[in-house]
């Protein structure tokens, strides 16, 4: 479904991107982890061409996009069929949460408004914010700020759903709703490409995982591989930092159902 091929990403001398590549199924569940600075936001935003790479190309469906020289058609139909959730909630104080849902359909999809009330509503309604609909951001905790995000990039029915690690900018008590929503998500076969630092969570639901670092991929494979079957010292020093019960032999684990 989607192929990304010698993604090369520079901010002046530094290079920050180092020629990614990876293959994404349709229904498919990737996670992104590694430490701060490797470039997985910077990688995620290429996706949609919030940031230009340097060289490389993107696929979705077939259709190639050239990321050095995107036509402005393409870059329209590759945001059409991604939607981002930022690790910053990114919402104006003065629309309410259902005008904010609403607002990617109206004004990217000129869709009538009754219609995408109707679509809004149901969304806000599948994270848990049927009661929220007409409150503002001030109004809302951090977590049913991040859930607004989420359905507002559910609203517009994208291909791919990318998410910037949502859950960093909340606190501890909140990110289990966060997730919540997230998990549901998962269960509808959604295909997702997710940067996080939750580290159990990538291993319930991912169907790969990929380790970056300075800009490249260290490691990839299936959960399994990676968190307990890895070869690679880099990617063992950073587990160790990050899983309690790394190198513990445990029953269970790995790619729990989440139907």
């Amino acid at each position: 479904m989607i192929e990304i091929r010698n993604i090369q990403k520079h901010f002046g001398s530094h290079h920050v991107l180092k020629g990614i590549n990876l293959s994404v199924r349709k229904g498919e569940v990737v996670t992104i982890i590694g430490p701060s600075g490797s470039g997985k936001t910077t990688f995620l935003r290429c996706l949609n061409l919030l940031e230009r790479p340097d060289e490389g190309a993107i696929s979705v469906h077939g259709e190639v996009i050239n990321c050095k020289k995107p036509a402005k058609k393409d870059i329209l139909r590759l945001r059409k069929q991604t939607a981002m959730v930022f690790q910053q909630y990114h919402l104006f104080s003065h629309k309410t949460a259902i005008q904010k849902v609403m607002e990617g359909l109206t004004v990217a999809r000129k869709m009538k408004k009754t219609d995408a009330y109707a679509i809004a509503e149901r969304e806000l309604a599948k994270v848990g914010l049927q009661d929220k609909l007409h409150a503002y951001p001030n109004q809302l905790s951090g977590g049913q700020k991040q859930r607004v995000g989420i359905a507002r990039a559910l609203a517009i029915h994208p291909d791919v759903m990318l998410f910037d690690e949502p859950t960093a900018a909340l606190d501890p008590e909140l990110v289990g709703e966060v997730l919540e929503v997230m998990l549901n998500i998962v269960r509808t076969r959604a295909t997702m490409i997710i940067v996080t630092h939750e580290m159990e969570f990538a291993r319930r639901v991912s169907d790969q995982i990929v380790f970056m670092e300075e800009g490249a991929i260290v490691e990839q494979g299936t959960p399994e591989e990676v968190f307990y079957k890895t070869k690679k010292e880099r990617t063992k020093k950073f587990l160790r930092r990050v899983l309690p019960d790394y190198g513990y032999d445990i029953k269970e684990h790995i790619k729990e159902p989440v139907v």
